[in-house]
């Protein structure tokens, strides 16, 4: 998960108890994601970076406009990732789109964020 400071990584990755601590930092205090490494000392902090060079098999690109370039793309590809779904207006490039597109299964946000805006205020309980 990331912020515009730079993005946390949970090798245990992130239980109930863990996200539940997530939607307060965000949701309730607006606090950055740092606070997550400093409570869950087994997690990494990365000051100034992105999350898309972690293997992983999915990505949700959720932020602000082309925060996915090429670059991007082609190490997400590279690292085995599976899938991108976007949760954000336009968060990935045109050519990031293009190399997602002709290698990957890929959801564009037009089609993975529809309804985004009627369901934003709802919260876990």
């Amino acid at each position: 998960m990331s912020d515009s400071d730079g993005f946390i990584y949970d090798k245990a990755g992130i239980d109930e108890t863990k996200l539940k601590f997530l939607m307060e930092l965000k949701n309730a205090r607006r606090g950055r994601i740092s606070e997550y490494s400093k409570k869950f000392r087994a997690s990494e902090y990365h000051t100034g970076k992105r999350p898309w060079g972690v293997p992983a098999q999915l990505a949700f690109p959720c932020a602000t406009q082309n925060e996915l370039n090429d670059k991007d793309a082609a190490t997400l590809i590279k690292n085995g990732c599976l899938a991108v779904a976007e949760g954000a207006n336009m968060p990935s490039s045109a050519d990031a789109m293009n190399q997602l597109r002709s290698k990957i299964m890929f959801a564009p946000a037009k089609a993975a964020n529809a309804g985004g805006v009627a369901i934003s205020g709802l919260e876990m309980s």
